[in-house]
């Protein structure tokens, strides 16, 4: 199966464009609901004293400029950008494109099960078609190179050739 360039580019482009995003909604969304945080055993809960010390506040690393980017921004300008794509990932209406995205590309997985399995279903209602793509399948799944040798050379097919008659 040739897979065409242009899709090829596309999906190259859909996943550096939408896997980070939607990856940075995923871990906001955990760090909203608190799903990150350990959730204490009932035991440990009951072996608390009643006066518990407040926990210290966790230190928040200022925001490093990369080493590739020295000289090409300064550290205001990446903060700015950082501060901007952090504002993008919690735009609403980002996130509903996301969610339809997420949803149109599930519905993608789904119609192209069902148009593999209708070319499933064909193949096999013609048993002469199904024994020649098992040949195919068969030959393709040898390996190049046998185990433990150098590639097998193939001979080139004999062929009759038809020789003038001796006078």
């Amino acid at each position: 199966m040739r897979i065409n360039p242009i899709t090829k580019r596309m999906n190259r482009s859909l996943r550096r464009l939408f896997l980070p995003t939607i990856s940075a909604c995923v871990v906001l969304a955990v760090r909203l609901c608190g799903a990150d945080a350990p959730t204490p055993s009932p035991a440990m809960a009951a072996a608390k004293p009643a006066a518990v010390a407040p926990a210290p506040t966790p230190k928040v690393m200022p925001l490093q400029l990369p080493k590739a980017l020295e000289g090409v921004i300064t550290q205001e300008e990446f903060e700015a950008y950082i501060k901007f794509q952090q504002e993008l990932r919690g735009n609403p209406e980002i996130k509903a494109l996301n969610e339809q995205i997420r949803a149109k590309r599930n519905e993608m997985f789904d119609l192209q099960k069902k148009a593999q399995a209708a070319v499933q279903a064909e193949l096999e209602s013609h048993p002469d078609i199904k024994a020649i793509a098992d040949k195919i399948k068969a030959h393709n799944a040898r390996p190049a190179t046998p185990p433990g040798g150098a590639p097998a050379l193939r001979a080139a097919p004999v062929t009759a050739v038809p020789t003038p008659a001796s006078k």
